[in-house]
């Protein structure tokens, strides 16, 4: 039966329709049902979305370990992935480290991207992007572009407001990355006109106070993204596939609604938009953009719904979708043609595959921590809590050992787990002692607050592997120098984890002070 989720797209449609119910009868049967629109299918209903690594060089330059991280989502069984905002033009940047589209010298570079992931059977497809006033001079080495005098609420600094010339510069240079995002091999464009950047800037009253053509009403203020469809369009042809990511909800005064979202792709999708992304948020309400873990799964598929109750054109849902039940619910109950699962496949590159089979318990869920996103600002280029492999796959990767040694792990927190079915998938004898009676460590106490019990989906995804892997588990036992001579391990890992910080709080020493832990 799994052999059919990788079969070549133009099988797919058959071979999907007979075989998927082996799961369980009638069980997302949604989520792996083909998909076709403009001149594509798709061989499911998911797609990972843009999401930055930063995996490449300042001088656009894409690296292995960039190419890798792409493959291995690609392989894991997503219909289409679009790789991370690619800037189409220097001004436009808003990192050191991000795609560019800008130069002809990129086409070679982003190819390489493209052949790997339709190498998996996926749908290789690409974002334009222009960061607008959401960048700094200290990146690009002048003042930020902006609709209007008015700075990023974040980076804050001064701005210069557009030329109707440097208007239409932007929008011819929209055109050129078009015209080589075909060339490198892309098989959807789409265009970034979410979060905050340069296109919701002029979208949005929020940033964009203008007066003339490009301001005003919101005929007025679609003008650019309007433009920029027109020119992409005519630059590709009639029948290439054109995706437009808006924020349907800004949440700030003046910002977009879910109704002023309907009109504008109304105007967009007469101009020649296939497919529509529904996501939320802007500069100013970032944790929209990448919803923490307080906030509950498809927090935005509501939004999604009402657009795709009043446009012609496919939609598709993103945010906080880390479970396969929650996107089969999402399109059998209508709010979406598509699911985009973006931190869920950096969290877990074989969701889809996993999911396909039944694997449910094996899935490495996303727990909506931010991580992520917190490495990229912190140290420039992504990382992941739950997936310490994320863009070091080629060096971490699990390969069976030619010696096998008998293993002790001491303690049974996340540590100790990670390292106890990693090296049992290796090939060694692993013991696992825990001296609670529980596996987990400090995770179980930190899940005990309500929005953080997601946290332990790491814990049982480890249990799982552990498990699957045949660790021998010691549960209720105190590791000694008496027991680790008695067992007589060749390796000996102490993952004891951390020790809780006593706050220098005057009287926490007294009687009446309860533990924490015992609350």
């Amino acid at each position: 039966m799994p052999l059919a989720f990788g079969l070549t797209r133009s099988k797919a449609n058959i071979i999907f329709q007979n075989t998927y119910f082996y799961r369980g009868e009638g069980q997302m049967e949604h989520l792996f049902e083909p998909f076709e629109f403009k001149n594509l299918t798709l061989k499911n209903r998911i797609v990972m979305p843009a999401l930055a690594s930063f995996l490449i060089k300042d001088d656009g330059t894409v690296t292995e370990e960039a190419v890798e991280h792409y493959k291995i989502r690609a392989s894991g069984g997503c219909a289409m992935l679009i790789i991370e905002a690619c800037a189409v033009s220097p001004e436009g940047l808003v990192s050191h480290h991000q795609a560019r589209i800008d130069m002809d010298r990129h086409i070679k570079e982003l190819s390489k991207l493209a052949k790997a992931i339709a190498e998996q059977d996926c749908i290789p497809a690409i974002q334009l992007h222009h960061g607008g006033r959401q960048t700094s001079s200290r990146i690009i080495g002048r003042k930020p572009l902006a609709p209007s005098p008015l700075p990023c609420p974040t980076i804050k600094g001064e701005v210069e407001p557009l030329t109707v010339k440097q208007i239409h510069e932007i929008v011819k240079k929209f055109g050129d990355g078009a015209e080589r995002a075909l060339e490198a091999g892309f098989e959807l464009i789409e265009i970034h006109g979410a979060h905050g950047y340069l296109i919701n800037q002029f979208l949005s009253r929020f940033s964009n106070i203008r007066d003339d053509e490009y301001g005003g009403d919101i005929r007025g203020r679609t003008r650019f993204a309007q433009e920029i469809v027109r020119e992409i369009r005519n630059r590709v042809g009639d029948n290439f596939p054109i995706s437009f990511k808006i924020s349907a909800q800004e949440f700030v005064p003046n910002g977009l609604t879910v109704e002023e979202s309907i009109e504008i792709l109304q105007i967009l999708v007469q101009e020649g938009v296939d497919i529509v992304q529904v996501s939320a948020g802007n500069d100013a309400t970032p944790e929209w953009i990448c919803q923490p873990m307080f906030m509950k799964k498809a927090c935005l598929a509501d939004y999604a719904y009402k657009i795709r109750s009043a446009i012609d054109v496919p939609v598709m849902a993103v945010g906080r979708i880390n479970d396969p039940m929650v996107a089969e619910e999402i399109l059998s109950t209508g709010k979406a043609d598509l699911v985009c699962i973006g931190r869920g496949l950096i969290a877990d590159p074989e969701f889809p595959q996993k999911a396909w089979e039944g694997r449910l318990d094996e899935i490495r869920n996303c727990i909506a921590c931010n991580t992520c996103m917190e490495a990229i600002f912190r140290k420039g280029r992504v990382e992941c809590l739950v997936n310490p492999s994320l863009g070091r796959e080629k060096e971490m990767e699990v390969v069976p050992t030619k010696e096998p040694k008998k293993v002790m792990i001491v303690g049974g927190g996340p540590g100790g787990l990670n390292v106890a079915w990693v090296a049992a998938a290796r090939g060694h004898d692993v013991h696992l002692y825990e001296k609670h009676p529980e596996l987990g460590g400090q995770l179980l106490l930190g899940s005990v607050t309500g929005y953080k019990k997601e946290v332990l989906n790491l814990i049982k995804f480890q249990k799982t592997q552990v498990k699957k892997y045949g660790v021998k588990c010691h549960l209720n036992t105190e590791v000694t120098p008496e027991l680790i001579e008695q067992e007589s391990p060749d390796v000996v890992v102490l993952a004891t984890g951390s020790v809780p910080v006593m706050p220098p709080v005057e009287g926490i020493e007294k009687s009446i002070v309860v533990a924490f832990d015992q609350l």
